[in-house]
């Protein structure tokens, strides 16, 4: 089937661009930025699992999901797979995330089940981006960053206005 109906890209592109872009709301979930970690300089940021989402839906001819392969009680290993069907391109990895406090308490079913979604997003989005060549992950990926900065600059540019006209 997929080699019937084979991916047309540039459609691909627009779809995922459009959809990634759609709005200023749907824009900043398709990328994260997480503060400096000590002795780092910049902020860590990356395409998030939003954007491997709707990458995964309109790349079309391509399965994927996650699974869990462990828990030990200490940590979560879970498995996300992705396997472009028209290239025959397949990737699975694992990520493990410890399911234990500081104070090296298991954490209750609840906790577990929400670090397990965790590591089942990380790796679900790590193996479709490893499937799907990032150089076009990355046009979605940096045009939601344009349009939320440009976003956010109008906002602050709108509020200080809204300001300097209550002080008069």
């Amino acid at each position: 089937t997929a080699k019937s109906f084979p991916r047309d890209l540039k459609k691909c592109m627009k779809n995922i661009i459009d959809a990634a872009t759609s709005d200023n709301e749907i824009a900043e979930t398709c990328f994260y930025v997480l503060p400096p970690k000590k002795g780092q300089q910049e902020s860590i940021k990356g395409a998030s699992i939003r954007l491997a989402e709707i990458c995964f839906s309109f790349w079309g001819n391509i399965r994927g999901g996650t699974r869990v392969i462990k828990n030990d009680g200490r940590h979560v290993i879970v498995e996300g797979y992705a396997w472009d069907l028209e290239e025959n391109a397949y990737t699975s990895l694992e990520i493990i995330k410890s399911i234990r406090d500081r104070n090296g308490e298991t954490y209750s079913p609840s906790m577990q089940a929400i670090t397990i979604s965790a590591a089942s997003a990380i790796a679900f989005r790590n193996a479709i981006f490893k499937v799907i060549p990032f150089v076009f992950v990355e046009k979605a990926y940096k045009k939601c960053m344009e349009i939320t900065q440009n976003e956010n600059e109008f906002n602050k540019r709108r509020s200080k206005t809204f300001e300097r006209m209550i002080a008069l």
